[in-house]
């Protein structure tokens, strides 16, 4: 919820009062701030309402406490208390911004119509969500798109623009809807990447320029790499547009060639790019849907394989904001035994961001147990003829948890 749709729907709740005004001036300005469970939240917004006595008198409770209040006004005034708790509880689950995009999804049409992103310079419109019931209006109410228009052009050759402007999306159907939508302004980095909506089936996509996944199921699945060589440049993933990714911290990067031929894995979240550092000298090829991959585990004595956590974003400057529309996973659990005598080395590289202890991801690595939680990264590295390697995360419904672990399996050739 934007901090103009807060204000609306504060607003409307205050003038239903329907208490004649007796108010010598007809404005009033409030901030909305409240106290819940003993921590002061910081004001989310400004409010703006015509001056009537009970909201007057509700609002004055907050500069001054002492002020009488018969058993009407309280209940009203708290009716308005609850109501700047919702705005805040939802403002904090909101869109995923990012310098020069956003990605709505669910949340951002929770508990309201409307939802406005940024476009002032101009900007081009993705969405794979087949539905007439979203829909783009301009900045006086005229539709300009719908999301399934979006979803069904073929994005290989067709673009949707729009010019400098105030645009919202706009829920005409059942409350709130699922989907997802990625606006991007038009002086972002990499303006011009080819944006493609996965679906079931896997499609392959050549090698030779960066792609940006936009995915209906909430998830991104590469289940394969094929035909790289050592003079062409390697694949890097990223949980984030096209526009994003210098700042972000990829959920995969090629270690090797050989692994990376037996590499497959979901990100578990709705948009997803890959990028090269420059165009392929042969004819490799990715292989994309938007179909979960289960088990996501190594496979080989050379191979890869990486989790996330649902909603992963990985880009410090959204804070801790992640997706909300995101596949149902509320536990991940791998168990790999892999052996070769001539030897092999397991590298485990990733970041973490877990709240709590008893929430912990816990890797275990023939007898050494690693229990991540708190903020940080791990890279760590094995050397054995055998390894049994197991990971366990369990969902904490109320936490904003996130991860992304890369495993990478080599052949030493070696004994050891």
């Amino acid at each position: 919820v934007s901090p103009l749709d807060c204000n609306d729907l504060l607003r409307h709740w205050l003038l239903q009062l329907n208490v004649k005004s007796r108010c010598a001036t007809p404005l009033t300005t409030a901030i909305c701030s409240a106290d819940h469970s003993g921590q002061t939240t910081k004001p989310v917004s400004t409010l703006y309402f015509h001056c009537e006595r009970s909201s007057v008198q509700a609002l004055a409770k907050y500069d001054s406490p002492e002020m009488p209040f018969s058993t009407e006004f309280v209940y009203k005034e708290n009716m308005w208390f609850s109501l700047v708790l919702l705005c805040l509880a939802a403002s904090a689950d909101a869109r995923v911004s990012f310098a020069k995009s956003e990605v709505l999804d669910n949340v951002d049409l929770q508990g309201t119509n409307k939802a406005a992103f940024r476009c002032s310079a101009g900007c081009r419109i993705f969405s794979p969500t087949k539905t007439d019931m979203i829909v783009v209006v301009d900045g006086a109410g005229n539709k300009v798109a719908s999301l399934r228009m979006l979803a069904e052009m073929n994005s290989a050759v067709e673009m949707f623009d729009l010019p400098g402007g105030s645009y919202q999306l706009k829920n005409v159907g059942p409350t709130n809807p699922s989907f997802v939508f990625y606006a991007v302004e038009k002086d972002a980095a990499n303006f011009n990447t080819k944006v493609f909506y996965p679906g079931n089936n896997q499609k392959a996509f050549e090698a030779n320029q960066n792609y940006t996944f936009l995915s209906a199921s909430g998830a991104v699945s590469f289940h394969s790499f094929d035909g790289f060589t050592p003079v062409d440049s390697t694949p890097v993933v990223y949980a984030a547009g096209f526009d994003a990714v210098d700042g972000c911290r990829p959920v995969f990067t090629t270690r090797t060639l050989v692994a990376l031929d037996y590499t497959e894995f979901t990100v578990n979240s709705p948009i997803a790019t890959v990028t090269f550092k420059k165009p392929a000298v042969g004819r490799p090829w990715i292989y994309v849907s938007g179909e979960l991959i289960t088990p996501n585990q190594l496979s080989e004595q050379d191979s890869g394989a990486v989790y996330t956590t649902p909603g992963y974003v990985g880009c410090p400057s959204v804070g801790d904001s992640l997706y909300s529309f995101i596949p149902a996973v509320t536990t991940i659990d791998a168990d790999s035994t892999l052996e070769r005598s001539a030897g092999l080395r397991l590298s485990i590289t990733g970041d973490y961001s877990i709240a709590n202890q008893a929430d912990s991801l816990a890797i275990t690595v023939n007898n050494d147990v690693t229990k991540l939680f708190g903020k940080g990264s791990i890279s760590k590295t094995y050397d054995d003829t055998k390894f049994d390697v197991k990971l366990s995360w369990k969902k904490n419904v109320k936490a904003k948890d996130a991860f992304a672990v890369q495993f990478d399996m080599e052949s030493t050739g070696r004994p050891y």
